[in-house]
C-alpha cells in the first residue's frame, strides 16, 4: 500500500510503499481509504520537533484524518464489511471510529 510517511526529527516526508496491515485483534478493522487529510499534527511532526518512529522503524506513517470503506474486519458486532467509517484516530492502533 501506498503512505505518506516521515523520518522523525528531520524534515524528510516520502510516499512509501508500506506492508498491507492486517487485523490482530477484535477491535480493528481493514479500511479502503476513500480520501485523507493533513491535520496540524501532521505539520507539527513535519517540521522534525515531535514523533517517533514505532520501535524498530525508522519511519512513521501520517495521515490519521480520514474517511474509508471497511475492507475487512474481525467478528466485531457493530462493523460490516462495506460499512464506512469517518474520523479515524491513532496511527498505530485503532482508538475511535463513528459510522456515517
Amino acid at each position: 500500500m501506498k503512505a505518506v510517511a516521515i523520518t522523525p526529527h528531520t524534515t524528510g516526508m516520502a510516499l512509501i510503499d508500506a506492508p498491507e496491515p492486517v487485523i490482530s485483534a477484535p477491535d480493528q478493522v481493514k479500511l479502503k481509504v476513500i480520501c485523507v487529510g493533513i491535520c496540524g499534527t501532521d505539520r507539527e511532526l513535519h517540521t522534525g520537533h515531535i514523533g517517533d518512529a514505532p520501535p524498530g522503524q525508522n519511519r512513521l506513517i501520517i495521515g490519521h484524518e480520514m474517511f474509508g470503506q471497511v475492507v475487512e474486519a474481525w467478528q466485531c458486532r457493530n462493523q460490516r464489511k462495506g460499512g464506512r467509517l469517518r474520523r479515524i484516530y491513532g496511527a498505530a492502533r485503532l482508538w475511535a471510529l463513528q459510522r456515517v
